[in-house]
C-alpha cells in the first residue's frame, strides 16, 4: 500500500514537472517533424530514382555540413543568454538583435563562398553538372542559420510547446512541398523545397519570438556592440567544437 502511494506521488510529481512537460512537447514536435521528413525521403527516392536521389543526398549532406559552420554555435548561446536574462527586457532584445546580425553576417559569408566555389565543390563531390542547384542551396544556408538561432531563443523563453507546434507544422509542410515540387520539377524541386520550408520555419519562429517580446519596452539603441561581442565570444568555442567534430567525422569517413 505504501509502495503504491509512493508510486502515485512520484507519477504526480513527474507529471507536474516543468522538465517532463518540456521534454514531452520537444519529443512530440521532433517526432512529427522527422517522421514527415522520413516519409518524404522514402517517396522521393522512388520518384527520382537511384542515381538522382544519390545526387540529392550528396547535395543535402553538403548543405548540412556547411550549416554546422554557418550557425556559429548561436543556438546554444541564445538559449543560455535568453534563459538567464529574459526578465531584463532591454538586454533580451539586445541579445536577439545581436544574434540576428551575427547569424546573418556569418551565414551570409558562407553562402557567398558557396556561390563562388560551387563549381569546385561539385567537382569534388563528383556532381559537376549540378552547379546551379548547389548555388540555390546557398540561400538555404542563411535561413537554416536563422532558424537555428531562433530555436535557441525560443528554448530560452521555455516555449517548448509552441516550438513543438511549429516543428509539427513545418514537418507537414516539408512533406507536402517536397512531394509536390519533386513530382513536377524533379531534383531541382526537391532542393527548392528545402529552401521554402526553411523560409517558412524562420517566419514562424520570428512570429513566436515577436509575441514573446511584444510587452518589452522599446530599446534606445537597436544594436549594442558590447552585447554582440559577448555573444560572439561565448559562441566561438561552441562553433569551433562543432566544426572540429564535423571535419573529424568527414576524415574518418574518407579513411573508411
Amino acid at each position: 500500500m505504501a509502495l503504491h502511494l509512493s508510486k502515485n506521488k512520484a507519477y504526480v510529481r513527474l507529471k507536474s514537472s516543468r522538465l517532463f512537460k518540456d521534454s514531452f512537447w520537444a519529443i512530440c514536435g521532433n517526432v512529427i517533424n522527422k517522421g514527415a521528413a522520413l516519409a518524404a525521403a522514402v517517396i522521393i527516392a522512388r520518384w527520382l530514382g537511384k542515381d538522382m536521389y544519390g545526387e540529392y543526398g550528396v547535395i543535402r549532406n553538403a548543405l548540412l555540413y556547411i550549416a554546422v559552420f554557418s550557425t556559429f554555435g548561436l543556438g546554444f548561446s541564445a538559449t543560455r543568454y535568453i534563459s538567464k536574462y529574459y526578465n531584463n527586457g532591454s538586454l533580451t532584445l539586445q541579445v536577439i538583435n545581436a544574434g540576428y546580425i551575427i547569424s546573418l553576417s556569418f551565414s551570409g559569408i558562407m553562402a557567398i563562398a558557396l556561390t563562388i566555389f560551387a563549381p569546385q565543390l561539385c567537382t569534388y563531390l563528383e556532381i559537376p553538372e549540378e552547379v546551379k542547384i548547389m548555388r540555390l542551396t546557398a540561400i538555404t544556408i542563411v535561413f537554416n542559420a536563422l532558424c537555428t538561432f531562433q530555436i535557441g531563443v525560443i528554448a530560452g523563453f521555455k516555449q517548448f510547446r509552441e516550438l513543438a507546434k511549429i516543428n509539427g507544422v513545418v514537418g507537414i509542410l516539408t512533406l507536402l512541398f517536397t512531394l509536390f515540387l519533386t513530382y513536377y520539377y524533379g531534383l531541382q524541386g526537391a532542393i527548392f523545397s528545402l529552401l521554402i520550408t526553411n523560409v517558412l520555419n524562420s517566419l514562424l519562429n520570428w512570429r513566436l519570438i515577436r509575441q514573446q517580446t511584444q510587452n518589452y519596452e522599446p530599446i534606445e539603441h537597436w544594436f549594442d556592440l558590447t552585447v554582440a561581442k559577448s555573444l560572439a565570444k561565448f559562441s566561438f568555442p561552441i562553433a569551433l567544437q562543432e566544426s572540429l567534430y564535423t571535419v573529424s567525422y568527414q576524415i574518418m569517413e574518407k579513411l573508411d
